[in-house]
């Protein structure tokens, strides 16, 4: 699998609020691109972000970084969030840390 097919963002537009969803690694490479592909969700509006994670294979500090820091822009900007977590091998790194208490994780795809 190459890079492109490997790594990638979908924007998934509801009604009611648009879904990020990441498929690959979140690591030192990706992580900035997850934060500049939420900017444009969070000027104007109050519809909520969601973040599907179940795409997720791979998440390392900078990504931890990553989620971390979309939860504070989007507390920021006065939006709501719902993580959709990642499958259990990224997810267990997510309970080590203590990121699944303070993430807004929620069950199922976005």
């Amino acid at each position: 699998m190459s890079d492109e097919e490997a790594w990638r963002i979908e924007v998934i537009r509801e009604p009611g609020h648009t879904a990020l969803r990441v498929t690959g690694d979140l690591d030192l490479e990706t992580a900035p691109q997850v934060l500049a592909a939420i900017e444009p969700h969070l000027a104007g509006g109050t519809e909520p972000l969601v973040l599907d994670l179940s795409r997720l294979t791979f998440i390392d500090s900078s990504g931890l970084s990553a989620l971390i820091r979309v939860h504070q822009r989007t507390t920021d900007a006065g939006r709501g969030l719902a993580i959709v977590p990642p499958a259990p091998p990224v997810a267990k790194v997510l309970e080590i840390t203590g990121l699944d208490e303070v993430l807004p994780l929620r069950p199922g795809p976005a």
